[in-house]
């Protein structure tokens, strides 16, 4: 390799090979540092469980948006059906709402993303509006800021923070009428820039690579379904302590970039891949579209969507990528139909690989804490729940 010195001997019986190529950090983890004694677990059941069928209505969630911990552990949640901040203390009891519907200051007509500062500041994304509003830890509004589009008929949509207070913002490329063909597969690219506290942007990041979606018209002629082709890489990007991770799960490769979009250092693994065959692509249809199977001609067409899509290459190596409250980054291994259990590869700060951590399949992981994950979860009666899972460190 080009520019390649080893920090550390090549000997893949040692678990992490650190080289340096052409300035460029390379983490290569070939076993992880974990022992059976040593690994970290979640608990088998949540600590804590907010959300209710029947009771209070500020106990009842709705199309849960996200949901984090605030320093003195209270649990925060965007409850997107009534567009409210929630606020919960430690035990799951209810606290304090605020917001509502509608579009003046602290109000919200489609909640997405919330982050929240070092200093407990909360930022929330309203999508619709294409707003930010932020909060004090006590729930007071404090202000709000739009984000100014880069170009003409773009749209931004903040994703995280950086350290500096700066803000990811991602550009979406958008679909033209030439796109419109049934059963066309068309990949969508992700543009990534770097916004001001204020709304205005700075930089670009780089542009990485989107989902690919297949269009498939209905033979009612009025109805289009766009379907994502399953177990695809697509880019995840999110923030972390010296800027921005990303990878797309092509091969199992994160990329750490510094704000500016700087190649600053790689993290890799080779774990056994999945072929994609069409018996897993029917799988997936039939576990994900299984609420359609009896409009006979709508499922059809979808059947015939899934057949014409390509069946190539390997499942995506990850799906997820989290960076957690202790610097930790945590790498979900691209799900499969039917799995009772998803696996998360837990790596270090600098790279090394320590281990893998099992999670419910049915949690949607929102942020890993200090002490907790915390996620959505549905239960027999698909009814939301925002869970508290422990992280169990022997």
């Amino acid at each position: 390799m080009l520019g390649c010195s080893p920090e550390t001997g090549p000997d893949r019986a040692s678990a992490t090979t650190v080289v340096d190529s052409a300035g460029v950090r390379i983490v290569t983890s070939h076993s992880p540092q974990w022992t059976d004694e040593t690994a970290w677990r979640v608990s088998a059941t949540p600590e804590v469980s907010i959300g209710v069928l029947d009771g209070a209505p500020a106990e009842q969630l709705f199309r849960v948006s996200d949901a984090a911990i605030l320093a003195d552990g209270r649990v925060l949640v965007g409850n997107s059906g009534t567009s409210e901040l929630r606020i919960f203390d430690q035990t799951g009891r209810h606290v304090a709402s605020m917001g509502g519907d509608g579009e003046g200051p602290g109000e919200f007509r489609m909640m997405a993303e919330l982050d929240v500062t070092a200093g407990d500041s909360i930022f929330v994304w309203d999508q619709r509006v294409r707003r930010v509003s932020v909060f004090s830890a006590s729930g007071g509004f404090e202000r709000s800021f739009q984000l100014s589009p880069p170009a003409e008929a773009a749209f931004p949509a903040f994703r995280s923070r950086f350290e500096d207070g700066s803000l990811l913002v991602q550009v979406p490329t958008l679909v033209g009428d030439e796109d419109l063909v049934d059963e066309a597969v068309r990949r969508n690219a992700g543009v990534y820039m770097r916004y001001a506290a204020d709304g205005s942007p700075l930089d670009t990041i780089g542009t990485f690579m989107g989902s690919r979606s297949m269009l498939k018209f209905h033979e009612d002629g009025g109805s289009l379904s766009v379907l994502r082709v399953p177990f695809d890489a697509v880019s995840r990007v999110t923030t972390a302590a010296a800027g921005v991770l990303e990878g797309d799960g092509a091969t199992f490769e994160i990329r750490g970039r510094d704000p500016s979009g700087a190649l600053d250092w790689i993290i890799r693994r080779e774990p056994e891949r999945t072929p994609v065959t069409s018996e897993l692509m029917t799988a997936h249809l039939e576990e994900n579209y299984a609420q359609f199977s009896d409009q006979v001609d709508y499922y059809s067409g979808l059947r015939d969507a899934y057949a014409a899509m390509p069946v190539e290459g390997q499942v995506a190596a990850f799906d997820r990528i989290v960076v957690a409250a202790d610097g930790t980054i945590w790498v979900r291994s691209h799900p499969l139909p039917g799995a009772t259990a998803h696996v998360w590869s837990v790596f270090a700060e600098e790279g090394a690989w320590l281990g893998d951590v099992e999670m419910p399949a049915a949690l949607d992981v929102f942020e890993i804490g200090r002490e907790f994950v915390v996620g959505k979860q549905l239960d027999d009666l698909e009814v939301e729940h925002v869970v508290l899972y422990r992280i169990l460190r022997p």
